[in-house]
């Protein structure tokens, strides 16, 4: 069968098929509204990232980070618990939800752990918006950490 010589209701029948396909291989996106990185199964990649630098200094970045994210708003900050509340707009229907990020220090590795969580308030599903945002946020702190390390090493020569 030749695509030039299908007719309308064959061409709805295979994008009806594609967006399906589409649906079911994203179904996530309308069961889950709460994704912690590390712990949410439907997102195996969204992992809690781990730094070397200690976890004041990795807690301040993760603040900054979080007061430049758009459309987000810093509820509290708990420096001795190294956890921060925010609530995050989203962009498009202006639904607020709760993100979470504490930074625990992990002995056995030295190393500072970064954890987010991102929680619809609204609803079931939040068609991948929370695991967008996490993501989102992981990049702009990798980008801060890498900045910030550059810089202690060029004042320590």
């Amino acid at each position: 069968m030749q695509l030039r010589k299908l007719g309308r209701n064959q061409w709805l029948c295979l994008a009806g098929g594609a967006v399906s396909v589409f649906l079911w291989k994203n179904r996530r996106w309308f069961r889950i509204n709460d994704v912690t990185s590390g712990r949410t199964i439907a997102y195996p990649n969204l992992k809690p990232r781990c730094y070397t630098s200690p976890p004041s200094d990795v807690f301040a970045l993760a603040e900054a980070t979080a007061r430049e994210m758009p459309r987000w708003r810093v509820i509290s900050v708990d420096r001795t618990g190294r956890e921060l509340q925010t609530e995050a707009e989203m962009a498009v229907f202006r639904l607020v939800d709760d993100v979470t990020i504490r930074v625990d220090w992990i002995p056995e590795s030295n190393e500072s752990e970064v954890v987010v969580r991102s929680h619809s308030r609204v609803g079931r599903g939040d068609l991948g918006e929370n695991a967008r945002r996490i993501a989102a946020f992981y990049h702009r702190l990798d980008e801060r950490v890498a900045h910030a390390a550059v810089k202690s090493d060029e004042n320590s020569e």
